[in-house]
């Protein structure tokens, strides 16, 4: 099994990623990253927490964003819960121009 090592700069982390059928099965792929996807804060190497997969086949669910001012306040909660180097500078400068209204 291959291992990829990759450092976040960012506290939250979200994972996209798909599998292929086999002989129009999904389940294989599905059991495949189940049994080998590991992810998890490197200070909890030698004692990985186990993994928790949801499964979110068949739900509904809004994926557009908030088109109201709400959308602003969503961007600022996000500024503030991830440390500041975790942005580019051309984003943080466009981000702190939109937050304090200059």
């Amino acid at each position: 099994m291959a291992t990829l090592l990759r450092v976040s700069r960012t506290f939250g982390n979200l994972l996209f990623f798909r599998t292929f059928l086999t002989d129009g099965d999904p389940k294989p792929g599905v059991d495949s990253v189940k049994k080998n996807l590991r992810v998890y804060r490197l200070d909890q190497a030698a004692n990985p927490p186990g993994m928790k997969f949801v499964d979110i086949s068949g739900k509904a669910f809004n994926t557009i964003g908030p088109s109201d001012y709400s959308a602003f306040e969503y961007l600022n909660r996000t500024l503030q819960d991830e440390p500041s180097d975790a942005m580019d500078r051309p984003f943080a400068a466009s981000a702190k121009s939109e937050s304090n209204g200059s």
